[in-house]
């Protein structure tokens, strides 16, 4: 069935297929979001996932969950897409900051989605599971997907196996060495929980969003500078921020296209410095 007339597909042709699909549709779409920090990128991936899944149901045996079938066919297609992909640098995002207030136009743009956007509605929640993606794609591509199967949307190691066609031992290993770098980049990065914290885009979305919104903005960040004020170890840290934007659709939220926007400009800072790398 073709899709292109709506990014989501309608359940008309093979019921039951159709309308399992369209049920975790909007969790598959922020996945591959998740992963590609593109809308259009994500929509694409989707419909292909669709239309492979659509014409391979007759063959599903349910050895697995649908949505575990599902998520398998989503990421093999994931990754034949990233084949040519390029790794952000840790420093992508304060790079990407000073660049774009350099920029009258970048700026403007803000304002105007900040403008078009819902600010009222505006959790902080957003802004960490902004910064989980952008720190997600410095990571190994496996590692990422490892990390964002588990801990995002919680699979088991096993399913993780059958998903990514890897080991018991090669899942754990690439979920330690995951967790290990985004503690490890949040730490010394993170302003929420470190005085040594370079990110200061925390305190700057605050105002720049809502100014009048502070009490619930602090409130969300609290949960994190509390815990680590009460001596969380990195991992638990970790843990919390995905558990604060585990439901969090990143497509549907107030400031989606605030956040679409910044991930593209720390996308093509992270293209820049690539390509300064490789000059001779």
């Amino acid at each position: 069935m073709p899709l292109q007339d709506s990014p989501k597909p309608r359940a008309v042709a093979q019921p039951a297929f159709a309308e399992r699909f369209v049920a975790l549709y909007d969790e598959l779409l922020a996945y591959l979001f998740r992963l590609t920090a593109h809308r259009a990128d994500a929509e694409d991936l989707a419909q292909q996932t669709y239309l492979k899944a659509s014409h391979g149901f007759a063959g599903f045996r349910g050895r697995s969950s649908f949505k575990t079938w599902v998520f398998t066919i989503a990421t093999n297609l994931a990754r034949d897409h990233f084949r040519a992909r390029q790794r952000w640098y840790e420093d992508s995002q304060d790079r990407c900051r000073e660049t774009t207030q350099a920029d009258a136009k970048k700026v403007a743009r803000m304002h105007a989605l900040v403008a078009e956007g819902d600010a009222a509605a505006y959790e902080f929640r957003e802004h960490i599971s902004y910064c989980f993606t952008c720190i997600g794609k410095t990571l190994p591509l496996k590692q990422q997907l490892v990390v964002l199967l588990k801990e995002v949307y919680r699979f088991k190691v096993s399913e993780i196996q059958q998903i990514l066609a890897m080991s018991e031992g090669q899942v754990k290993h690439a979920l330690g060495s995951g967790r290990r770098t985004m503690t490890g980049i949040f730490e010394e990065r993170c302003s929420l929980i470190s005085k040594r914290g370079a990110c200061h885009q925390c305190s700057e979305m605050a105002g720049f969003v809502n100014p009048r919104h502070d009490a619930q903005v602090a409130a969300n960040q609290q949960k994190l500078a509390q815990a680590a004020e009460q001596g969380a170890s990195a991992e638990r840290l970790l843990d919390l921020r995905a558990a604060l934007f585990q439901h969090l659709d990143p497509l549907a939220a107030p400031m989606a296209s605030l956040h679409e926007y910044l991930l593209e400009l720390v996308e093509a800072t992270a293209a820049t410095q690539h390509a300064a790398a490789a000059e001779p």
